[in-house]
């Protein structure tokens, strides 16, 4: 019985840290569904910084390669650009930051920044291409 309510503390703990922060829908585009969500570099300190999570669902019935590009902009100003190119996704799939590789580390963003008004936050260039298939990309 000590080891089923160590366990089921254990869980709950991990799915309270996990759902901290829900993704944001940002655009619907050729049947691929981009969002994203911010969560922070080292579990349970939330003074660490944030790094950016983002979430691919491909409602295709045949795999497509997605290109976009993050920008961070600070009082109207670019502060930074990320890059995503060419990364597949299988039809009927959604691919997340934390298991395939869409985590982008967003040096110096703090949970104070990204939700004060000076911040903001746009993907731009997205490109969605329908390709024969997955195997050997990413």
């Amino acid at each position: 019985m000590k080891k089923f309510i160590l366990l089921l503390s254990i869980t709950l703990l991990g799915l309270i840290a996990s759902a901290q922060y829900s993704y944001t829908a940002v655009n619907t585009l050729n049947n691929v569904a981009l969002s994203y969500k911010w969560r922070n570099t080292v579990l349970f300190d939330t003074d660490s910084n944030l790094e950016l999570a983002i979430k691919l669902k491909n409602r295709n019935d045949s795999a497509v390669s997605v290109s976009f590009a993050v920008d961070y902009y600070i009082n109207g100003m670019l502060d930074g650009t990320t890059l995503i190119e060419n990364y597949c996704i299988e039809a009927k799939k959604t691919v997340r930051g934390e298991y395939n590789g869409l985590l982008l580390n967003s040096e110096g963003k703090t949970e104070e920044l990204v939700t004060s008004e000076e911040f903001k936050l746009e993907f731009n260039n997205v490109s969605i291409k329908k390709v024969a298939g997955c195997e050997g990309k990413n």
